[in-house]
C-alpha cells in the first residue's frame, strides 16, 4: 500500500526533479559552447619558430624559452662580441601569438643596423582559414648609455619605415608601428631612458580580412643603434578570430536560458 505524499514531500520531490533537469540542460549548453569554441582555445606552445637576424636564419626554436633559461645570443655582426642581439624570452602560442623580449648592444664606434624576424609556423587545425580576424600589436622598451660618460643615444626605425612590422601568411597585418627616430641627448653614464612616452609603448589594433589560408605569422623589428648604446624591447603580436554570428546566437541563447532558470527557481 502506497502512502500519499505530504505537501512538503511533494514539493521537495518537484524541486529534486527540477534540479536534475536544470543540471542536464546546463551541462548540455556547456558542451555545445565547448564544441563551438575549442578550435583555438586549447592550443599550446608551438615548435620550430624561425629566428632570422638581417635575413640570415641563425636558429630553429623548439618550444618556449622562459626567463629562467639561459639567454640566447643570436646575432653578432662583427663576430667579436662588440655588437650583439640577445633573446631573453620568446613565448609562442598557437592562438596564434608571438611574445618576445630581446636586447641589442652596440659597443662599436659606428652606428649598427639590426633586423630581427621571428616566424611562428601553423600546421593542421591551427592553420588560419579565410575569414574575419582582429590583429593586435604592441611594443615598449628602454635605451641605456653603456659608455663611461655622458652621451647622446639614438634608436631609429628604417627611414620612412616601421620599427615593428607583422604579417599573417602572405598578408600584411595592417598594425605596423611607425615611430620617428628616438633621440635622447646628454644621457648620464649607465643610465636608462624609456623609449616611448607611454610606459606601455605604442599599440595598434585593426580588423583583418584574411583572403587565403595562413600557415604562419611573423614579426620583424628593424632599427639602428648609436655607438655605446644598449636597448631592450618587449613586443606582443596576436591574431584573434572574430566569432561568427551563429556563435553569438549560441552564447545569447545560453544567457537567456540561465535567466529563465533563475526566474523559475524563484517561483519554486
Amino acid at each position: 500500500m502506497k502512502l500519499p505524499l505530504s505537501p512538503a514531500s511533494s514539493l521537495e520531490m518537484k524541486r529534486m526533479i527540477w534540479r536534475a533537469y536544470r543540471t542536464s540542460k546546463l551541462l548540455g549548453m556547456i558542451a555545445a559552447l565547448a564544441v563551438g569554441m575549442s578550435s583555438q582555445a586549447f592550443s599550446q606552445t608551438a615548435p620550430g619558430a624561425s629566428i632570422q637576424v638581417s635575413g640570415t636564419d641563425l636558429n630553429s626554436w623548439n618550444g618556449t624559452l622562459t626567463s629562467g633559461a639561459p639567454d640566447k645570443t643570436v646575432g653578432d655582426p662583427l663576430g667579436d662580441g662588440s655588437s650583439s642581439l640577445t633573446i631573453f624570452t620568446l613565448n609562442l602560442n598557437l592562438d596564434p601569438e608571438i611574445f618576445d623580449n630581446f636586447g641589442a648592444t652596440n659597443n662599436t664606434s659606428t652606428i649598427q643596423n639590426y633586423t630581427l624576424t621571428v616566424t611562428l609556423p601553423l600546421t593542421g587545425s591551427d592553420i588560419l582559414q579565410p575569414g574575419q580576424y582582429t590583429v593586435v600589436s604592441s611594443i615598449f622598451g628602454t635605451v641605456t648609455n653603456g659608455s663611461g660618460g655622458t652621451s647622446n643615444l639614438e634608436v631609429s626605425p628604417p627611414t620612412g619605415g616601421a620599427i615593428m612590422e607583422s604579417s599573417v601568411g602572405t598578408q600584411t597585418a595592417g598594425v605596423d608601428l611607425i615611430t620617428a627616430p628616438l633621440v635622447f641627448n646628454s644621457v648620464a653614464a649607465h643610465s636608462s631612458q624609456s623609449l616611448f612616452p607611454n610606459p606601455n609603448g605604442p599599440m595598434s589594433e585593426a580588423p583583418l580580412s584574411l583572403t587565403t589560408t595562413a600557415n604562419a605569422i611573423s614579426v620583424t623589428t628593424t632599427f639602428t643603434l648609436s655607438p655605446g648604446t644598449s636597448t631592450a624591447f618587449t613586443y606582443d603580436f596576436a591574431v584573434n578570430e572574430v566569432p561568427e554570428p551563429s556563435a553569438y546566437a549560441l552564447v545569447m541563447s545560453g544567457v537567456c536560458f540561465l535567466i529563465l532558470v533563475a526566474r523559475l527557481r524563484r517561483r519554486i
